[in-house]
Parts: C-alpha cells; sequence; structure tokens
C-alpha cells in the first residue's frame, strides 16, 4: 500500500520563468559573507533552502569567488534568516519565514545588487598602428 501524493509535481512556468530572471540578476560582488541559518525540521524552511541552492550556483559564486557562504543548521524552531555582511562591513538581514524563493532573490536583487561597484569602463579610444606611429614620430623599434 502506497501513501497517495499530494500536490504538484511541478510550479507554473510564469513562476519558473521569473525565477530564472532573477538568477540571472544575482551578483555577489558587494557581499563579503552570507550566513543563511535555518532548522531543517521547521515548516517554513523550504522557500530559505532553494535560496541556498541558488546562491551555490556555479554562476552565482563565480560573480565574487571571496564571497563566503556558510550555513548554521539550527535546532531550536527558530524563524528562518539570511544574513548578508557587505563589503563595507554592514549587515542586511532577511528573515525568511513567511517569504517564497521568488520573493527572496527579488529583495536581494532589489537592495545588494545595485550596490555592485559598476564596471569602470576605459574611456580611451584603442589606438591603431599608424596613430601610435604618430605619437612616435614614426620611429620603428
Amino acid at each position: 500500500m502506497s501513501v497517495p501524493f499530494s500536490g504538484t509535481l511541478k510550479r507554473s512556468a510564469g513562476i519558473g520563468s521569473a525565477i530564472a530572471k532573477q538568477l540571472k540578476l544575482l551578483n555577489l560582488k558587494p557581499v563579503k559573507k552570507v550566513v543563511i541559518k535555518f532548522d531543517p525540521f521547521a515548516e517554513n524552511v523550504t522557500a530559505t533552502r532553494d535560496f541556498l541552492f541558488c546562491m551555490t550556483g556555479s554562476n552565482v559564486q563565480a560573480t565574487n569567488l571571496n564571497c563566503k557562504i556558510k550555513t548554521e543548521i539550527l535546532c531550536d524552531r527558530s524563524e528562518p534568516t539570511i544574513c548578508f555582511t557587505l563589503n563595507d562591513n554592514q549587515s542586511i538581514m532577511f528573515k525568511s519565514g513567511n517569504l517564497t524563493n521568488l520573493e527572496l532573490l527579488q529583495l536581494y536583487n532589489k537592495h545588494v545588487t545595485p550596490l555592485a561597484a559598476e564596471d569602470k569602463t576605459s574611456t580611451t579610444v584603442p589606438q591603431t598602428k599608424s596613430e601610435k606611429k604618430k605619437k612616435t614620430g614614426g620611429k620603428k623599434r
């Protein structure tokens, strides 16, 4: 005798594509350390564990190889929390007990990702060989 399954096996395509969109925007550049605390036996921990899975993806970790991700497993039925320590030693804490994975990703992209230092592109125009010769006076080395 088997236990009947109650629930869905798939997410809707809208939620899946929204999560994929948020994952592409995820950037760990402004973050020095991430501490994720949860009780695995609590009822409202699924979204936090999914967020942990997203944060440990190779594409996300490639954005900042120096970012440390630490997981603390608790057994005190406390609310799951995610604490981000930024490069300037400020802290941002998410209490993720009543949030979904999509909401956690949206909050991260709203509050943390904009803090990433924008890449400083060089404003100088690349020079051609003829322009370099003009500057050096046409001398060959």
